[in-house]
């Protein structure tokens, strides 16, 4: 029988589902291990987005009373306001999304890193989608909200708080 391969698997560990996963009642203990190990992936899945929804209601915060109490054009907001909500955004993701033990001088460059990563691919893309490729904006709006937090949770799972020496 071939075997079956699993988004949790692949993205994890990037191999593929054991023949006794296949067949859980000849293995119940390992199977029940396996599922545990895709429900701890999703678990933190589900952590990420809401670390997300909750610096993105920060940000959004931020850049409202920005607008209520300054003169500044659009991008100086949208700028500042970013800048403010790093921190927030940083502290969810290594004590809540990804439970890191790494320390502060280790972590947070690489952070910053990929949170200009994430910055620069969401101001070009958005502009390629509806400047160059001429779609409407929710098409921008949409393909940011799809593309960057894929990239940015594959940076922070692999490289920002990834342990190298327990491995």
């Amino acid at each position: 029988m071939a075997e079956v391969s699993t988004f949790g698997r692949a993205i994890c560990q990037l191999g593929q589902r054991p023949q006794w996963a296949l067949k859980p009642t000849k293995n119940l203990y390992q199977w029940i291990k396996y599922v545990n190990v895709e429900a701890a992936f999703i678990w933190k899945l589900c952590r990420f987005g809401i670390s997300g929804a909750l610096a993105t209601l920060f940000y959004g915060t931020i850049a409202y009373i920005l607008t209520l109490l300054t003169a500044f054009n659009f991008m100086s907001i949208h700028v500042v306001a970013c800048v403010v909500s790093i921190p927030l955004s940083y502290l969810l993701q290594k004590i809540f999304t990804f439970r890191s033990a790494l320390s502060h001088q280790q972590t947070f460059p690489r952070f910053m890193i990929t949170a200009v990563v994430a910055f620069a691919l969401s101001t070009g893309l958005a502009h390629w989608v509806t400047k160059i490729l001429e779609y409407p904006d929710c098409a921008g709006f949409l393909s940011v909200m799809i593309i960057v937090p894929i990239i940015s949770f594959i940076l922070m799972q692999f490289w920002v708080f990834i342990d190298y020496k327990s491995e």
